[in-house]
């Protein structure tokens, strides 16, 4: 789910997540992401990856670098 409008966060930053999703920094917006897959993984909610996993700080890595990766 697409938010159009201007992110000072770097692409890929995760600014903000909840019980509905996601909340990435993109180029010139944001988007919610509320289902994901990590590699190896079967896909998942974002609720429930939340529940395992503290995001604050983490980064999805660039298309170049591969999809699978959360960084900090």
């Amino acid at each position: 789910q697409a938010n159009t409008g201007y992110s000072p966060n770097a692409p890929g930053e995760i600014i903000d997540h909840n019980r509905k999703g996601i909340i990435v920094s993109c180029r010139e917006s944001v988007i919610q992401i509320t289902r994901l897959q990590l590699a190896g993984k079967t896909q998942t909610s974002a609720a429930q990856l939340l529940n395992s996993r503290n995001l604050t700080g983490m980064h999805f890595t660039p298309l170049s670098q591969g999809l699978s990766a959360l960084k900090k």
